[in-house]
């Protein structure tokens, strides 16, 4: 995997969710592209949000299917946490995590 890390854009998740255009940018300039950059504002997030919301109430997905920030999966995600932090994660998937994060910063 770490061989392969030269030929993706990473990101940390707090950009993915704050500053989506700065890995926009990031993937233009690496490949050589130019897809638009995506202005991060509260009305832009709506507007995607809110088309996201729309497309799965048209193909019946439940809420949860979303892929927007609900109080269903704040509930869901309260229920999951405690079992996930009592998962005996290897050292190496810690080590991998680091690395790759170290680069996305």
């Amino acid at each position: 995997m770490k061989n392969y890390l030269d030929d993706v854009v990473v990101a940390p998740f707090n950009m993915v969710i704050s500053n989506y255009g700065e890995i926009i940018i990031a993937v233009n300039k690496k490949y050589g592209k130019e897809f638009k950059v995506f202005e991060h504002s509260k009305e832009n997030v709506k507007l995607i949000f809110d088309e996201r919301i729309s497309e799965n109430k048209k193909w019946g997905r439940e809420n949860t299917a979303v892929p927007v920030p609900s109080m269903e999966k704040n509930t869901l995600k309260e229920k999951i946490i405690p079992e996930l932090n009592q998962l005996d994660v290897s050292s190496k998937a810690i080590e991998l995590f680091e690395y790759i994060t170290k680069r996305a910063k």
